[in-house]
């Protein structure tokens, strides 16, 4: 998959700049943010990043699962398993 179609001879595309190595929740701020440039601008950009991402980065530090790899991660399972 070529992100780099649409730019000039010469020019450095964001993805290049970032070496392709993005997370994929990076991968998709990224897509969000340049579908929000190409229809209203940086400063919706700008407002999404400041407004609405940090919302998004909650931290989810629990989970009702019975997966112990859960656990390996670092979560805290419900239910607890029995001592």
């Amino acid at each position: 998959m070529s992100y780099n179609s649409s730019k000039l001879e010469g020019q450095e595309s964001w993805w290049d700049r970032l070496g392709g190595a993005c997370s994929r929740a990076g991968r998709r701020f990224a897509q969000t943010a340049a579908l929000l440039q190409n229809r209203i601008g940086v400063e919706g950009v700008r407002a999404f990043a400041a407004d609405v991402v940090p919302v998004l980065d909650t931290g989810i530090d629990q989970a009702f699962c019975f997966d112990p790899h859960f656990t390996e991660q670092g979560f805290a399972v419900l239910p607890r398993s029995p001592a």
